[in-house]
């Protein structure tokens, strides 16, 4: 290999201890490197993922390209790295066959982390809250002289409530500061933080710094801001049953047929009060935030479907993630779990937004 010594050096001053080279015993690369890596996989508990990419990355350009392995026979780890000499290009790599080794062992942290929230005891005083609840949340409902969605978003907006919704439901309810009445627990539109926390506890979701607050109850999610003088309570609907016995068949056919296109399709059929969709060729960004499950593809290095804390229905075998985190189960490359509540992942992203800091989610 007539990069030898370069990558020899290379490797001996950042990545390890150069073992040596020689042509690959696998047809699909030309070279096996073998190492004394410096690092394992993980280190103390802690993911060495950016040593693995930065050393990867640069040992492909030192190699012009060339497709190759990096083994270090103790740690029993191998390297498969593919590129295009011809656009001098790293194409990408994986760790031990795993294509997102680091994704999928994240994951599993996660679901091993797994816990419900605890919810807030709440009174909720708003009678527009509590008719929605009432009424498994449907938009009309509210009666406002008129069945039209328009008009009832518009004769709710002049009161303070600014409503968004999913087909017939009611995804979102924004109180702000025109909303004179109480809330929860005697709670109204400008009450300040430090009373709030005195009536409600430490807040399960954000902080001060965050610039909201939030809890959640048997019923609602409610969260508190006060962005540049600007106070609101926004509140969304708890999910207390999810209908998935076709979500699990949908999954056991996709893990078969890999048809992308096609799970999307009939998901959206099952579940059709998602709240936000763009899909094309190359992407696929599907959201269920009341549910807890996004299906991504195209949009982050973990491609599949993403399962939130707050999901409570099946997911694999008809087991719950619940049940799924002390099992040992082997889970789909395309199911990935997150400790994250999808609820105030959203709240914190529309709140944030109007700070300007980042773009605001889809309004359905």
């Amino acid at each position: 290999m007539e990069q030898t010594s370069s990558v020899e050096q290379l490797i001996n001053e950042r990545y390890g201890e150069f073992i040596k080279s020689e042509l690959s015993t696998d047809k699909d690369f030309d070279w096996d490197i073998y190492i004394n890596l410096k690092y394992n996989l993980y280190e103390n508990g802690e993911s060495e993922q950016y040593f693995y990419d930065a050393m990867v990355t640069n040992i492909s350009n030192k190699m012009n390209y060339q497709n190759y392995r990096i083994i270090d026979e103790d740690k029993q780890i191998t390297i498969r790295v593919i590129c295009n000499s011809d656009t001098q290009e790293l194409v990408g790599y994986d760790i031990n066959g795993d294509t997102n080794y680091y994704g999928h062992q994240e994951s599993m942290a996660e679901l091993k982390k797994y816990t419900k929230t605890q919810e807030t005891d709440m009174n909720i005083e708003s009678s527009e809250i509590q008719t929605l609840i009432n009424s498994d949340w449907l938009l009309t409902s509210l009666k406002s002289g008129s069945s039209d969605p328009t008009d009832i978003k518009e004769m709710y907006y002049e009161k303070g409530i600014d409503i968004t919704t999913t087909g017939k439901t009611v995804f979102n309810m924004v109180f702000n500061n025109t909303y004179t009445g109480a809330v929860i627990n005697g709670i109204t539109v400008g009450t300040s933080f430090d009373n709030i926390i005195s009536i409600l506890g430490t807040p399960t979701f954000g902080s001060e710094d965050d610039m909201y607050i939030g809890y959640k109850g048997q019923d609602i999610y409610v969260f508190f801001s006060d962005n540049q003088g600007n106070p609101q309570i926004s509140v969304y609907m708890v999910e207390k049953s999810v209908s998935s016995d076709d979500f699990v068949k949908l999954l056991e056919n996709f893990n078969e047929d890999g048809n992308i296109k096609t799970m999307v399709s009939t998901l959206t059929d099952y579940w059709p009060d998602y709240d936000n969709y763009y899909y094309n060729a190359n992407t696929v960004d599907l959201w269920y935030t009341l549910k807890g499950i996004k299906v991504q593809f195209g949009v982050t290095s973990n491609q599949g479907i993403l399962v939130y804390s707050n999901y409570i229905g099946k997911i694999l075998q008809n087991y719950t993630q619940a049940e799924l985190k002390d099992m040992q189960i082997q889970i789909p490359y395309y199911i990935f779990f997150t400790s994250k509540d999808s609820v105030n992942e959203y709240e914190n992203t529309r709140v944030q937004s109007l700070n300007g800091d980042v773009e605001e989610p889809s309004d359905t």
